[in-house]
């Protein structure tokens, strides 16, 4: 079994960690967060060598969508929302987070959740910290995060796993599905107050 690419994550004060250890907890970050962090880089690791049109990632994206209760059609259909609800129901629990393959939705859905052990929807002006899923646009037109607020309502979005922070660089490494037809990560420039540039909510488990 492939032993999860390890990240190391860079804090103030000169505290180092990494979340490739679930007994990382620091800075508040829950084991929770640090274990959806951890199934998003397995993953990542599993894409290495596939794309959605080979064998294997047809039959991962076949897992995917069965454990959202939907069956998989063809690799054109969006498939990041589900890969969102498999890395946090196989990482965590399939309670933390809405069974949906929309990202609008799920997000939408989760705008007034209280409870310890789920996400929770917080605008976009609120600091990234590992386990957040970062929620942008794919739609046309302009959204924001009054879109995102209940009642809930479809629109074209991706989300994205954060899964390690450089607080000395001001950067912050995202994992997310159909991104260049696999899983994907980027490394993405924070914004000033360490704010994910262009995202219109940010998801982030209690």
């Amino acid at each position: 079994m492939k032993k999860s690419k390890l990240f190391i994550l860079l804090f103030p004060f000169g505290l180092i960690a990494s979340i490739a250890s679930r007994k990382v907890n620091v800075r508040g970050f829950t084991s929770a967060a640090n274990k959806i962090a951890e199934k998003a880089i397995e993953e990542l690791e599993e894409w290495k060598n596939i794309d959605e049109n080979s064998p294997e990632g047809i039959n991962k994206l076949k897992k995917y969508w069965a454990n959202v209760g939907q069956a998989y059609i063809s690799p054109d259909i969006a498939w990041s929302g589900a890969f969102i609800y498999w890395v946090v129901s196989k990482g965590f629990s399939p309670d933390a987070i809405a069974k949906s393959a929309a990202h609008s939705i799920y997000a939408a859905l989760g705008y007034n959740k209280v409870n310890h052990g789920e996400y929770i929807t917080l605008p976009p002006t609120t600091s990234v910290e590992i386990g957040d899923i970062v929620i942008t646009s794919r739609d046309e037109a302009p959204r924001s995060f009054e879109d995102i607020k209940p009642p809930v309502t479809f629109f074209p979005a991706h989300g994205d796993i954060v899964v390690g922070i450089d607080y000395i660089n001001k950067n912050v490494r995202v994992v997310g599905g159909n991104k260049r037809d696999k899983v994907a990560e980027d490394i993405v420039p924070l914004g000033p107050g360490y704010t994910y540039p262009g995202a219109i909510a940010i998801m982030r488990i209690l």
